[in-house]
């Protein structure tokens, strides 16, 4: 049995975070059931908001977490770091025995996406691990986007990104 946080950056997304938090919130109730997690936080990281994102993730979380409010991070990078300070800060398990989860704040998972990650490293051996997801709203360019489509394609299997 592990514990696990899971972080969550969020910009102005206070439409999107609620069905986020609550999936997230399944998907652990769902590995504590199967014995897979034992202790589990997520942290919301509000970064930068002009809405109710915080509000809304708060509502949504419940006793499950917690949500920070972000004003100073210029990337994404800092915000995930922040998120997983905070929530590793709460959960207070050891770093090192500690699974680090994130995802975006208009990210659907389903009831199995914790269970499944840590299955998938398990039977890997391996210390991480980085999924695809098909994006709802491509923000970038159409070469970007052709790429990024390829990606999803190619899939990604233990081993290849190995150091």
């Amino acid at each position: 049995m592990t514990d696990v946080v899971v972080t969550v950056p969020a910009r102005d997304e206070a439409a999107t975070v609620g069905g986020t938090v609550r999936d997230l919130r399944r998907a652990l109730h769902a590995a504590r059931a199967l014995t897979c997690v034992q202790h589990a936080t997520i942290e919301v990281v509000a970064h930068r908001c002009r809405d109710a994102t915080a509000a809304v993730a708060a509502e949504a979380l419940g006793p499950d977490g917690g949500v920070t409010v972000d004003d100073t991070s210029w990337c994404v990078g800092q915000v995930r770091d922040l998120g997983v300070r905070r929530a590793l800060a709460r959960l207070g398990s050891p770093p090192a025995d500690t699974w680090v989860l994130s995802t975006d704040a208009d990210t659907r998972v389903g009831a199995r996406w914790v269970v499944d990650v840590l299955a998938h490293a398990r039977r890997s051996r391996v210390v991480g691990v980085v999924g695809l997801a098909p994006l709802d709203r491509w923000r970038g360019s159409p070469d970007g986007r052709a790429a990024y489509d390829r990606l999803l394609a190619a899939g990604l299997r233990a081993g290849d990104a190995q150091a």
